[in-house]
């Protein structure tokens, strides 16, 4: 189970929108890290996993969920 949560999923109080969070969360992570490196994925805040989530709302299908290790802390695996 994935034990670290970025300071806003922790005001969630529904256990789907806390796990939709992460799940955008750590996507936005890895698309940022593949295309810009390890700075870009320093640079995750709030409000970009708030647009990443109201960008993939408008999509017709839903995105792919792929399990990769976490660049930041390689011992948890995160989708």
């Amino acid at each position: 189970m994935l034990t670290q949560s970025h300071y806003s999923a922790c005001n969630l109080h529904d256990a789907q929108d806390r796990a939709a969070y992460r799940l955008h969360m750590c996507g936005l992570c890895h698309a940022l890290g593949d295309s810009y490196g390890l700075p870009a994925r320093l640079l995750t805040n709030h409000e970009m996993i708030v647009l990443n989530l109201l960008t993939s709302a408008q999509r017709p299908q839903a995105p792919d969920v792929v399990t990769r290790r976490c660049p930041l802390n390689p011992l948890l695996k995160v989708d």
